[in-house]
């Protein structure tokens, strides 16, 4: 892609135009705003698996930050408010934890 092209140039690919409609709506059910679209799309992939050991060097997520600031960061983080406070969807979050804890077999 030349320098000078649009930062959005790669997303107007899979945006734009008629026959983009069907992702347009997907990505607009998902609560994403005319503002979102209009900035460009980034996609962030990783190959993470436990089957093989190939990969096994990417089961961390490397961010650029000083001890400090992740510490800080993670003390100051709190769970946000439950997205569902009724219904099914409700019942279900109460029932979940994080995958990190591991599964609720009870």
């Amino acid at each position: 892609m030349p320098l000078d092209a649009s930062p959005r140039a790669r997303s107007s690919r899979t945006l734009d135009g008629p026959s983009s409609a069907p992702a347009r709506a997907m990505l607009g059910a998902t609560g994403l705003t005319d503002e979102d679209f209009a900035r460009p799309f980034v996609g962030v992939a990783n190959t993470w698996t436990e089957i093989g050991p190939c990969n096994f060097r990417m089961r961390e997520l490397d961010v650029a930050l000083r001890a400090e600031e992740m510490s800080a960061r993670l003390a100051s983080w709190r769970q946000p408010a439950p997205r569902y406070r009724t219904g099914v969807l409700a019942r279900y979050s109460r029932s979940v934890s994080s995958a990190a804890v591991g599964a609720v077999l009870e």
